[in-house]
């Protein structure tokens, strides 16, 4: 789930190499949270409208960030190693 504020000319950055993962089944929903570029918006996004969300898990993602190559690798597996677990996060590098 990605939400989206003024961020036409940041989502294709976002959900190009999202849907380079090596899953097959990745669906996106972006959010339009009120933006001043609906119409760009809606542009960017146009390449991607066939993606439906039906999935068992939601990851967010915000428009303007790059997820690393096992980034969701890592999550999915912490989640089925782990079902007592409801939620997992990326916390911040310090």
């Amino acid at each position: 789930m990605i939400p989206a504020y003024n961020a036409s000319r940041d989502n294709a950055s976002a959900l190009d190499p999202v849907f380079r993962r090596d899953f097959s089944n990745i669906e996106v929903i972006v959010v339009n949270d009120g933006s001043d570029d609906t119409e760009a918006l809606e542009e960017a996004l146009a390449p991607f409208r066939a993606r439906t969300a039906t999935a068992r898990y939601v990851a967010f993602l915000d428009a303007d960030d790059l997820w690393l190559p096992d980034f969701l690798r890592r999550q999915l597996w912490f989640l089925d190693a782990h079902p007592e677990c409801g939620l997992v996060y990326q916390g911040g590098v310090s």
